[in-house]
């Protein structure tokens, strides 16, 4: 490769290409400046004729002087910067001057009005000037032409003399050092570098010959050596094959005795599976009190909303003792302020009674489910009541829940443990069922007591529970919600408290084409079921 024609070409083509970027930038920019100061000046031109020609063409157009607005006329046409001149007037007549043009001009208009003294102006007409822009444009290519040919020749004569300087003082002596490369011969004693120079020059190009011949006799120098080097890594080789033959016949001695380990460990393995299940199964079982224990947390929702309410309860009683001691205090504001008082109290109170409720259900699943005692309540009441208290969640997900029981009918019974299971039930039906579900949204609760029984039946219209944990719905940790906050406990949890503390079954149904189906079957004592006569037909 000739290096002097491959640095001459490409500096030239960057010469070429820079010089013609910055001579097409600066002469569009000398252009625009120059279009912008003749475009400038056509309008002063313009102006300057209205203000000049504008009292006197009013007065012509007034007495409807014919010759003297044409002499006018003829005198705006003749002015360098205007092309085309139009008088306007009431009725239709106008003069005009020139060609008018739709295109690439600078046109103004000036309405041409008489007014006596003191009086409203008359408008008489207008007067319309245009200027061709074409006479800046042909101004503009002209100048354009003359700039890139002057600017093209200086542009040449640069680049040639450049490239001149750099083929003497660059390309030639780089040719002659790529001829020496050519030429060196590794395994022989090589000359010095010399390189055909005009002058001696204490530049780049003399520090790198030092530096190459210096390298050369240093190579030369270390070829002996490298030859030793070779011969020794040839040594270690044969030395490092020994090794690696000895390693392999380890490693196949090694490999028998790992295979009669593992015998014994797949043996030992087999026993570990079979504890290990055992374990896990009581130590799931043992951990689910914890777990129920550990969600006590859920308080807060009744508990915050008590603290709201009491706090408008008590902004309003103040409110009311300010207005009463301001003589403000009207029959109509205190009687809503009472009924607000009142709501806000029996919200405090339902949710503080189910506070009271889900700490004591919480704490006995959790520590002993036998120590709670049983007392006697209206199933429904307790249902509805639930559901008021899940009303904020039931609205976040747009559902709406059917209980189906008669109004009358109570029992006695661990009512703690049935607020557990509907709640882990309607929870279970909301994140697994209604989450981003767009039809139907319905849970429907039907509650009958048949002989000795209480059966609970719960459907709701969701998603369904999917093929993929069908069977093993009450196992724990089974989810389809995990890595988003699922933990497969809460079909386990309710398993537990039907099964255990109510002594009763849940099945989970497949007889639906949508949504979740489960059926809960708890004995009942007969001496503790009762029916208030008045509501048993509710």
């Amino acid at each position: 490769m000739n290096i002097g024609q491959s640095i001459n070409k490409k500096l030239t083509l960057q010469i070429i290409m820079f010089s013609t970027l910055v001579t097409l930038f600066v002469t569009a920019f000398q252009l625009y400046s120059d279009f912008l100061v003749a475009r400038e000046s056509i309008e002063v031109s313009q102006k300057y004729i209205f203000t000049s020609y504008k009292d006197a063409l009013e007065e012509s157009i007034w007495v409807l002087n014919s010759e003297l607005i044409e002499s006018q006329i003829n005198g705006i046409i003749s002015i360098p910067d205007i092309s085309y001149v139009r008088i306007e007037i009431e009725g239709g007549k106008h003069w005009e001057r020139g060609e008018p043009k739709d295109e690439h001009i600078l046109e103004q208009t000036l309405n041409l009005e008489y007014s006596y003294i003191n009086q409203k102006a008359i408008y008489l007409g207008r007067l319309i000037v245009q200027s061709d822009l074409w006479v800046i444009y042909n101004s503009l290519i002209d100048k354009a032409l003359i700039i890139l040919l002057s600017n093209g020749f200086k542009t040449f004569i640069v680049a040639a003399f450049i490239i001149y300087l750099v083929n003497t003082l660059v390309t030639k002596p780089l040719n002659q050092m790529s001829a020496y490369f050519k030429q060196y011969r590794f395994k022989h004693d090589n000359p010095p570098m010399v390189i055909d120079r005009k002058a001696a020059n204490d530049d780049e190009i003399d520090f790198m010959i030092n530096i190459v011949n210096r390298m050369c006799s240093e190579l030369s120098q270390s070829y002996g050596t490298v030859i030793e080097s070779q011969r020794q890594l040839a040594q270690a080789l044969t030395d490092k094959q020994l090794l690696l033959e000895q390693e392999i016949k380890f490693k196949e001695d090694l490999e028998l005795m790992v295979q009669e380990r593992t015998k014994e460990l797949e043996a030992t393995l087999l026993e570990l599976q079979d504890t290990q299940a055992t374990m896990i199964e009581s130590e799931k079982m043992a951990s689910l009190g914890n777990l129920v224990a550990g969600i006590a947390h859920e308080i807060n929702t009744p508990l915050g909303i008590s603290i709201t309410s009491s706090s408008f309860a008590s902004t309003e009683i103040n409110q009311i003792m300010k207005d009463f001691e301001e003589g403000k205090l009207e029959s109509s504001t205190f009687s809503e302020s009472m009924k607000s008082i009142s709501q806000s109290f029996e919200i405090l109170n339902t949710n503080l009674q189910r506070a009271a409720i889900l700490v004591s259900s919480f704490k006995q699943i959790a520590v002993d489910q036998t120590d709670e005692s049983s007392c006697q309540f209206f199933i429904k009441e307790h249902v509805d009541k639930l559901v008021v208290s899940l009303s904020h969640e039931l609205r976040k997900y747009g559902v709406s829940v059917k209980v189906n029981c008669c109004e009358g009918l109570q029992i006695e019974s661990y009512s703690g443990a049935y607020i557990q299971v509907f709640t882990n039930l309607i929870t279970n039906s909301l994140k697994h069922g209604f989450e981003d579900w767009q039809l139907e949204k319905t849970i429907t609760i039907s509650i009958v007591q048949q002989q000795n029984d209480l059966v609970i039946d719960y459907q709701d219209t969701g998603r369904g529970v999917p093929e993929s944990v069908r069977g093993k719905v009450f196992e724990p940790f089974v989810t389809t919600k995990r890595g988003t906050g699922g933990t497969g406990l809460g079909a386990n949890i309710i398993y537990n408290i039907v099964s255990q503390k109510l002594q009763g079954k849940i099945e989970c149904l497949y007889d639906l084409e949508q949504g979740a189906h489960f059926l809960l079957t708890i004995p009942l004592n007969p001496l503790s079921v009762s029916h208030t006569p008045h509501e048993i037909h509710g």
